[in-house]
């Protein structure tokens, strides 16, 4: 195989595994997670429209792969924005500024809820494709009486994007330490998504 195949499948096979995506079916509400793309807003709102759940929420400010300093204004007000333009009504739109990373995220959305009138039982998680296992793992940790059902944004891998790339070792990376620390749902990452890892590093270099 050569190297630029040899990149192509590891870089696919860890995407695959980063997008953890289940059956789609109704919820109390769609949660986005915050990033600097709008895709996860726009697959909320495909959501929305479907009749899969009648609230839309979020809570993030920015973050390390936030959106904040690309529109700026917070990750909060530009989704809301968003929303609104594709048709969403207001009064499903359950957001407020509150956190800056998945961590804080996945504590402070559902007592956010809560606290709004609203005690969910089952969640539709929305994120980018690269972030969704963490997102998944970490809200599962927290909450884990709680069902997060993975719905993540409709994104495509550009292999020839090298910092798409590097963002998919990090989030392995970030899988073992924040596994480490407790704050994830124990789970294996599969020694052929680690050598796949360790062959992109390689490549990225």
């Amino acid at each position: 195989m050569s190297a630029k195949m040899q990149l192509e499948t590891d870089s696919r096979l860890v995407w695959d595994f980063l997008g953890i995506q289940d059956q789609v079916r109704n919820a109390d509400v769609i949660y986005i997670l915050g990033s600097s793309s709008l895709a996860p807003v726009e697959k909320a709102a495909q959501l929305y429209a479907q009749g899969w759940a009648p609230r839309i929420a979020f809570i993030s400010i920015d973050g390390i792969y936030g959106g904040g300093k690309i529109w700026g204004m917070s990750e909060t007000r530009k989704y809301k924005q968003t929303l609104r333009a594709l048709g969403i009504h207001e009064q499903d739109i359950m957001s407020q500024e509150l956190s800056r990373n998945t961590l804080q995220e996945a504590r402070q959305a559902i007592p956010f809820l809560r606290n709004h009138g609203l005690d969910p039982h089952t969640i539709l998680l929305v994120s980018r494709p690269a972030h969704q296992r963490r997102a998944w793992a970490t809200f599962a940790k927290q909450w884990p009486r709680l069902h997060f059902i993975n719905a993540p944004a409709d994104e495509q891998l550009d292999t020839h994007d090298h910092s798409a790339l590097a963002r998919l070792v990090e989030e392995i990376e970030r899988l073992q330490v924040y596994g480490a620390k407790g704050d994830l749902v124990d789970h294996t990452i599969p020694k052929t998504i680690l050598k796949a890892v360790a062959r992109l590093q390689q490549n990225l270099k």
